[in-house]
């Protein structure tokens, strides 16, 4: 059988490759040192596992498009510009596959071996992924030895059809969460939940095998828990379409639905903000065309959830009701406000940053950590104009999951480590669990 394996790439982070094969890297037994991850599906309807690789420490340039000729554990992206690169995969999984049953269902967990012989670099970085899930998939191509890709319409994964997996370099278009693992043999691991480009299915990572600091839940704590992780709060994914700005509360509830398309045109005005739909089970929203250009306010399935940076890095030139991407503020546009990009680049945790910084915001009930380093997590500025124009649509997502990054640098309430588990070698395994406690962020279920 073809050894297949899919590059994807992964809006603001490099690219990387889906392990369709083993490549030489698969372990059929533990070593002392190999690391596992483990899949769970707890939503109601089959869910395609989605993998994008970063750039590993020690990067190989200009690699061919033969997986041979980079270190184990890693492909190459020839799609990468200006030139290929080898970056981290997913190898197989040693127990299920990409595709996880619905919860309570045979095969809806899978297990992959992440072997300590792969690791690069001076800490030993052995793994950097990004993890989305897709939904609404069908079973079309070859969904057991990847992601099942572009193969249906509710699918976030940009390919050319919908009936085929996902291109080389092709990877999430739309609303979607994600999760990231970056491990390491010989340094403190960091992991997190993001929300920042949207919403599509609750995630949860969970290390496995640890022991929790009391003091410190960003210490082996799991981002994106239904259960309240000491001094934070739980996530219950419910979200809000109230949107506060200036001083004025709006419901824009037909901007923030990611519904599917095809439906008819749904028209919001201001006196009527979310227009009825005649079909059962549709609701007005954003929905995507197919070839990924434009966004409309159409009736649809819901099946995810937009935020302003997600809309406007969708499609820049947006400006349709509460979202003129390219709209100018006192500082820049409102594309590099929401994105933290431009203008407003610099960091406000950064000691060099000036008033036109992103972030530093005060979440409710969500506290930073101890400030423990002058130059990590401690606000050395504040904009009010990213807090009074910005900071909104980040609440929007932060309300409904306080220990996700809701923007760009919402790293002091938003970021988890876990350090070595002995003197020499880290031996932490993880559990992503997609809708945990079976909460699916979505007035219908999945």
């Amino acid at each position: 059988m073809k050894c297949l394996g899919f590059v994807l790439l992964f809006g603001f982070i490099s690219l990387g490759a889906i392990g369709g094969c083993n490549n030489g890297n698969s372990n059929f037994g533990l070593t002392s040192g190999d690391r596992t991850i483990t899949f769970i599906n707890n939503c109601s309807q089959n869910i395609w596992i989605g993998v994008n690789g970063a750039d590993p420490e020690n990067q190989m340039k200009n690699c061919t498009d033969s997986p041979d000729n980079c270190p184990a554990g890693q492909a190459c992206n020839t799609r990468a510009k200006p030139d290929s690169q080898c970056e981290w995969i997913l190898p197989s999984p040693t127990s299920g596959s990409f595709e996880l049953t619905a919860s309570g269902e045979q095969g809806n967990q899978a297990t992959f071996t992440i072997p300590i012989s792969q690791a690069v670099g001076t800490g030993g970085q052995i793994l950097n992924v990004n993890i989305y899930g897709q939904t609404g998939c069908t079973s079309v191509g070859d969904c057991t030895q990847g992601p099942c890709g572009g193969s249906c319409e509710t699918a976030p994964c940009n390919a050319p059809s919908r009936d085929k997996p996902c291109e080389t370099g092709a990877g999430p278009e739309g609303a979607h969460s994600q999760g990231e693992l970056n491990l390491f043999k010989s340094r403190v691991d960091n992991y997190d939940i993001s929300y920042l480009n949207g919403f599509n299915i609750p995630i949860e990572i969970k290390p496995s095998n640890v022991t929790t600091d009391s003091s410190n839940p960003y210490v082996c704590g799991n981002p994106g828990s239904n259960v309240a992780i000491t001094n934070l709060n739980d996530c219950l994914y419910k979200f809000n379409t109230f949107i506060t700005i200036n001083s004025m509360t709006t419901n824009y509830a037909p901007y923030l639905r990611y519904v599917t398309n095809g439906g008819g045109t749904c028209t919001p005005t201001m006196s009527n903000l979310d227009p009825a739909c005649d079909n059962k089970d549709e609701v007005c929203g954003l929905s995507m065309s197919e070839d990924f250009t434009t966004l409309a306010t159409t009736c649809g399935t819901q099946i995810g959830w937009w935020n302003a940076n997600e809309v406007c890095t969708t499609v820049t030139s947006f400006n349709e009701g509460p979202f003129d991407c390219q709209g100018s503020t006192d500082q820049g546009t409102f594309f590099n406000l929401y994105g933290c990009s431009g203008t407003n680049a610099t960091d406000c945790y950064n000691k060099n940053s000036n008033t036109m910084c992103c972030g530093c915001p005060v979440w409710t009930d969500v506290p930073l950590p101890p400030c423990t380093n002058i130059d990590d997590k401690c606000c050395f500025n504040h904009n009010p104009t990213w807090e009074n124009l910005a900071q909104p649509w980040a609440k929007f997502m932060k309300d409904a999951c306080s220990t996700a990054f809701s923007f760009p640098n919402d790293d002091a309430t938003s970021d988890f480590s876990c350090p070595k588990t002995n003197p020499d070698t880290n031996m932490t395994n993880y559990e992503v669990i997609f809708c945990p406690g079976g909460l699916t962020g979505l007035p219908m279920s999945l």
